[in-house]
This record gives structure tokens, sequence and C-alpha cells, in this order.
């Protein structure tokens, strides 16, 4: 069954892995998508023994990140959107008016800023420390942001027939692990050419 879901479909699997970290979320069959939420959402409980409730509970500490007055200014701007359900509600509104938020992935991304306001609006906020993140938030967080910003690259680089998952394909993706030199990296300052600039970060 992992084999399925996990392994690229030229050796019979449906690439589960790389569609939902990546952020195809639009193109997972909504049982697989439900599935693998499911999945995720269980890590949290499978992985936490008794010993390590109370770190399940304990606030991490941000306190490096406030040194520099850039960051600074982000951290407590995120918090103060973090503070009430008025604001959380204003910042869904806000990221689904425009753009970059597909339509296709809204509804994930609101049940993503739910998670992050369970977490956080039922905990006491100080300007030091913020509540542990489930493992829900961070996987579809990242896959959503990877995907708009994916978005984004292929406007302004009038690449749009890289915006979708193409079977026997590599991906346009936020990082090049391992495999930079085989597909387009988004924050590269240069295309694959090597020749024409990343109109993104240009």
């Amino acid at each position: 069954i992992l084999k399925t879901l996990l392994l690229p479909t030229k050796v019979g699997g449906i690439n589960l892995r790389n569609l939902l970290s990546h952020g195809f979320l639009s193109t997972l069959d909504r049982r697989w998508l439900s599935l693998t939420l499911v999945l995720i959402q269980t890590l949290d409980s499978c992985c936490v023994s008794v010993d390590d409730t109370k770190m399940m509970t304990k606030q991490r500490d941000i306190s490096s990140l406030t040194k520099y007055d850039p960051m600074k200014s982000e951290v407590d701007y995120g918090k103060a959107l973090l503070s009430s359900s008025s604001r959380m509600h204003g910042l869904e509104s806000a990221s689904c008016r425009g753009d970059f938020v597909p339509s296709s992935h809204q509804n994930l991304f609101r049940f993503t800023l739910h998670e992050l306001g369970t977490s956080c609006l039922s905990s006491t906020l100080n300007t030091q420390t913020i509540p542990p993140l489930t493992t829900i938030f961070i996987t579809s967080m990242s896959s959503l942001l990877e995907h708009s910003l994916r978005l984004v690259w292929c406007r302004v680089n009038d690449r749009m027939e890289e915006s979708i998952a193409r079977p026997a394909s590599y991906y346009v993706t936020l990082d090049g692990h391992g495999q930079k030199d085989k597909h387009e990296v988004m924050i590269s300052p240069y295309l694959c050419d090597d020749c024409t600039r990343n109109k993104l970060v240009t």
C-alpha cells in the first residue's frame, strides 16, 4: 500500500508524497488527500509518548529571532495577527480575496489557519515564545506556500505550463535539494539554461 501511495507514477505509484509536499493538491483525488491529512494528523499522537506530553505544551523560545530589527517587526506583526480570532478571520479574508492562494487551495488554507488558531488562541502568548505547531499545520502550510509561489513564478516568467504537475516531468520547486540541475528552482537567480534571469527574484 505504501509503495502504491508514495512511489512515482512510472513505477506504478500515485506519487502522493511529491504531489503533497510540492503543493499540487488540486491534482489529488479527494480520497487520497483525505487519507493523507488523516495520516499526518495521526503522526502527532503516535509520536508523543506519556513522557513527551510536557514537551507538547511547552512554548517554543523565539527570542533569538527578535534580536534583529527586521525580524522583530515581522515576529511582532505575526503575533498581533495571532492574538485574536477576529484578526485571524481578517487574515483569512485578505488572503483569499487576492490570487496568491488559488481557489482550488482555499478550503485547505482555511483549515490550516484553523489549526494555527486553535494552537495559538488557546495559549498565553508573550513576546518571547510561541506554542508548538502541529505536524498537519507545518505540512499543509509549507505545501500551500510552495504552490502559491510557483504560480507567481510561472506568471512572471511566462511559464504557465509548469503550474501543474505533469506526468514524468520534474516540477518547479522551492528548493533544489539533490536535483537542482534537473528542474527549475523558484528562488534561483537564473532559469535552468543558466542565461535567462529568474524574474521572481530580480
